[in-house]
């Protein structure tokens, strides 16, 4: 390992390309860290790049923003919120879940209007198109009576819609009442168990309506990648197996000539990719 990393053609790695920011919300009375993983890893399998602002400081420039498993009072002051907004408006995209919070502009925000909303009882069944996707009862697990829904629905819980999308200006709003990340930060095996849900097409989703200024996907979501700009032809990818087995992905966006890749436990790869 030693002598492949001193035979590499460059002393480091120029930065990785970003797609996407996680707003790091207030947290006076609960430990975040554990979410604030989860983001990173649900983020990689989804092909997401992340980078974290606290959410009290001025809002960076971004594409997309992740305000994750939003819990306690005022996560967010309402300056910084506005200035989210506005960054929504002028076409980013902002994808919220909900823990116990609720913001009071919430039906402009997310295009539902909730009557009530109760501790749930059992866990969710969320409905994606096709895709079944079973989110676990978690503590303080609230159902929501949605009394009207003016946004665009993409998943459901048997009739109720738990995953919306919202114009929101020259952007969009996705709201997903439930504390996903909040829940997979305590699954055993949220993120090594293959026999598992895809949690990460929720972020998917979310990105489709981002343009990425990343190159290279895979079809695995143990092989995952970064990407390196040297300069507006070349890039380094990484492809890195976090698994603790030998993993292959078949699949590429972009595909390079050879289009598979096995790779060892924990085990990389480093390609140049050109633009011609």
């Amino acid at each position: 390992m030693l002598n492949t990393i001193e035979n590499l053609p460059f002393d480091t790695l120029p930065a990785k390309v970003k797609d996407a920011v996680c707003l790091v919300q207030r947290a006076d009375n609960f430990d975040l860290i554990p979410v604030l993983r989860t983001v990173y890893c649900l983020a990689k399998q989804a092909n997401i790049d992340i980078d974290y602002s606290y959410a009290l400081d001025l809002i960076p420039d971004a594409k997309a923003y992740f305000l994750p498993s939003i819990q306690g009072n005022q996560p967010i002051t309402k300056d910084r919120f506005v200035e989210l907004l506005d960054k929504v408006k002028a076409g980013a995209i902002l994808y919220m879940s909900y823990d116990n919070s609720l913001f009071r502009d919430f039906p402009e925000i997310s295009g539902l209007k909730v009557r009530s909303r109760s501790f749930a009882t059992n866990p969710l069944c969320m409905q994606m198109g096709d895709e079944s996707i079973l989110l676990d009862k978690v503590s303080e697990l609230y159902q929501y009576d949605i009394e009207s829904c003016d946004s665009q629905v993409i998943a459901t819980d048997g009739e109720r819609p738990v995953f919306v999308k919202q114009t929101y200006g020259k952007g969009a709003i996705y709201t997903l009442l439930y504390p996903l990340e909040k829940m997979l930060s305590t699954k055993p095996g949220a993120f090594s168990d293959d026999t598992l849900p895809n949690y990460d097409h929720i972020y998917r989703e979310v990105m489709k309506g981002v343009v990425s200024d990343k190159k290279v996907d895979t079809n695995s979501r143990f092989i995952r990648t970064t990407e390196h700009i040297i300069d507006e032809n070349n890039r380094y990818v990484v492809a890195i197996n976090f698994s603790d087995k030998e993993q292959t992905c078949e699949q590429y966006y972009n595909p390079f000539e050879n289009n598979a890749v096995t790779l060892r436990t924990n085990d990389a790869a480093i390609f140049k990719i050109s633009r011609k």
